[in-house]
């Protein structure tokens, strides 16, 4: 029982990842353009594929657009900080400067966030 539910599930899995493509047909009746499923009754159809999204594509948007909005709060955050934003940026550039831009090699974290927290505790952290 296990096998056949891992099995459908390895299956399904396969099939949500394929891209998917559906046939679209332009029509143009009186003079004005339509789309549709199915082939045009009047004048000669053309067929256009289009791409449906996948759930993958999905997902990589919604991470763009959270990396994008925590992004924004971060460099809201860094500009209403004053000097301490100055300290902040030369630890970007150390980061940078040393291969660990923009997430740090030993955890994971973002570098500027990191660089934030220690300018917060003393501007001269940098």
């Amino acid at each position: 029982m296990q096998y056949r539910c891992f099995v459908f599930g390895l299956l399904l899995a396969s099939f949500l990842s394929v891209n998917a493509y559906a046939e679209v047909y332009k029509c143009t009746i009186n003079g004005a353009v339509t789309f549709s499923g199915t082939p045009c009754e009047a004048g000669p159809p053309v067929k256009i594929k289009r791409r449906v999204a996948t759930l993958a594509d999905l997902n990589k948007r919604v991470e763009a657009e959270k990396l994008a909005e925590q992004t924004k709060v971060e460099s809201d955050r860094v500009k209403a900080l004053g000097p301490t934003a100055a300290c902040a940026a030369r630890g970007v550039a150390y980061f940078k400067e040393i291969g660990s831009f923009p997430r740090l090699i030993s955890t994971g974290q973002r570098a500027e966030v990191v660089a934030l927290d220690r300018c917060v505790r003393t501007v001269r952290a940098f």
